[in-house]
């Protein structure tokens, strides 16, 4: 199984679909906001690449995306964006990467960050049964 760091703009736009669903809420004993999240998703993919390739957290940061931890950390909370007008079954495909990104450590996937996407995805997979649409697609660009 390979793994990657997802952009800023797809975990941007799913942490303010996150945030704005199931606000107000804490993650880590802080209220979430949708800049908190974000950064908190892209800490979460960090650390899950860095875990399959055994690199530190800089290493996997320069290498994905040629930037800090710190610089992608902030761009991705910058990257927070409306996602009224991203297709459900888009916003579900970004999610499920994102997820599939981040699955590849136990302390990962056992994360507030993960398990409250995670929860998020059932609901993306609900509505689009409901609307009769397929997941498509991976990141948002």
């Amino acid at each position: 199984m390979s793994a990657f760091v997802c952009n800023p703009k797809t975990v941007g736009t799913i942490a303010q679909a996150v945030v704005t669903h199931f606000a107000p809420f804490e993650i880590d004993g802080k209220a979430a906001t949708p800049e908190s999240f974000a950064e908190g998703m892209a800490m979460v993919n960090l650390e899950s690449v860095g875990y399959r390739y055994r690199m530190t957290l800089e290493q996997t940061a320069q290498d994905f995306m040629a930037q800090s931890v710190s610089e992608y950390l902030q761009e991705c909370g910058e990257a927070v964006s409306n996602p009224k007008d991203v297709p459900v079954n888009r916003l579900l495909g970004a999610v499920s990467c994102w997820l599939y990104q981040s699955c590849e450590s136990d302390a990962c996937v056992e994360s507030e960050v993960y398990q409250t996407v995670k929860k998020y995805e059932d609901i993306l997979e609900h509505r689009c049964q409901q609307a009769g649409l397929q997941c498509e697609g991976w990141e948002l660009r």
